[in-house]
């Protein structure tokens, strides 16, 4: 099996689960099969996926280790947001918010933090790396996933993910500095149901630790299919990556934020 064969299995295996009639329950564990299924799947995609399939940014192996944890802020500080950016809370498209673990039905989670702030603000690079994508992925304005959407491999194993810009500028494989401005912040893809009630937008921030570089490239990448068909990273992560010593799997934003001054607050 190579990587396009096990993303191709994961799709059938996520289009099948999707079938599965809900109001039953886990009816003698078929639900917990299929999801076993799905995680074997996207393992085999991300183990399969060659390291060299993007060309990279930063060849200084030091200057990666030592940056592995160092964010900064994704969004910039505007009135009357100036002190720190809000997480968002509860509200008519999403009656748990916008953190980390909040309820997206059908027992999923959010697994990412949206940001409020104002439509039009400065979205930027928390860490340098490559833009592996920078796509609209609603493009028939049917107001379903994330929209304009960018995605930054780090190439120290880290990824972090952009969502429901109103404008990328970026291209796919272009090398960006920390705090290099990739976007705005918008209303794109679900987030066009904020502005039909007239909320506030929010940045669709997310962190994800995989083993190596090069696994979120539009054409192959796990981590892109994974996002741009909403599956679920955290159900992935509790299966494969638990207690991993090396500390792999979706991260939680808040508190990597919450260490950076005035970047966010409860």
């Amino acid at each position: 099996m190579n990587s396009n064969s096990a993303l191709r299995f994961l799709s059938f295996l996520t289009s099948v689960e999707g079938r599965m009639d809900l109001s039953v329950g886990d009816r003698g564990g078929e639900r917990s099969k299929w999801k076993r299924y799905k995680a074997i799947a996207m393992f085999a995609a991300i183990t399969l996926v060659p390291s060299e399939v993007i060309a990279g940014c930063n060849d200084d192996t030091d200057a990666l280790i030592s940056g592995k944890n160092a964010f900064s802020c994704p969004v910039v500080l505007v009135p009357p947001l100036a002190t720190a950016g809000v997480v968002r809370g509860p509200d008519a498209c999403a009656k748990e918010g916008g953190r980390m673990d909040s309820n997206r039905g059908q027992g999923r989670k959010h697994n990412a933090l949206d940001i409020n702030s104002a439509k039009g603000t400065a979205v930027l690079a928390t860490k340098p790396g490559l833009i592996a994508v920078s796509r609209n992925w609603d493009p028939d304005h049917k107001g379903t996933n994330m929209g304009e959407v960018v995605i930054i491999d780090h190439e120290d194993g880290d990824y972090s993910v952009y969502g429901h810009l109103d404008a990328r500028s970026v291209k796919e494989g272009a090398c960006v500095k920390v705090g290099q401005k990739i976007g705005t912040v918008g209303y794109t893809g679900n987030g066009a149901c904020l502005e039909k009630n007239g909320l506030s937008p929010h940045l669709h921030f997310a962190i994800i630790r995989a083993a190596k570089a090069g696994l979120a490239n539009p054409k192959n990448g796990p981590i892109a299919a994974t996002i741009k068909n909403a599956n679920d990273w955290l159900e992935f992560g509790a299966d494969f990556w638990g207690n991993d010593i090396v500390d792999l799997g979706i991260k939680n934003p808040q508190p990597i934020l919450k260490n950076i001054d005035r970047c966010i607050s409860e």
